[in-house]
């Protein structure tokens, strides 16, 4: 790591989630991608990525999308976008193991 290069572990087998890593502990601040840009990455908008939501994530966004077109104004734009959804059971799951 003194030269500037970090090293892969050996737990770390997924590419992208390798890409991305390197990529948000770039050492130079102008080549280091930012949070929007981390967000657009392949390791959470591919196929694979997109596979891993949970069917109550999609549920609960696709309430939020027909309250939004009946005008209720609690919706925000993260609420209709499935990739931002955490449902509380997914959530509680982490959480007892602490």
């Amino acid at each position: 790591m003194a030269s500037g290069k970090i090293i892969r572990p050996a737990s770390i087998q997924d590419d992208q989630l390798w890409n991305l890593l390197t990529q948000l502990l770039e050492f130079d601040p102008n080549r280091r991608i930012s949070a929007e840009q981390a967000l657009q990455h392949p390791f959470f908008t591919s196929p694979k990525a997109q596979a891993e939501i949970s069917p109550l994530s999609r549920q609960i966004t696709q309430n939020a999308i027909h309250a939004s077109q009946m005008s209720d104004s609690w919706v925000m734009k993260y609420d209709m976008d499935q990739t931002y959804i955490v449902p509380t059971p997914e959530i509680m799951v982490y959480l007892v193991q602490f």
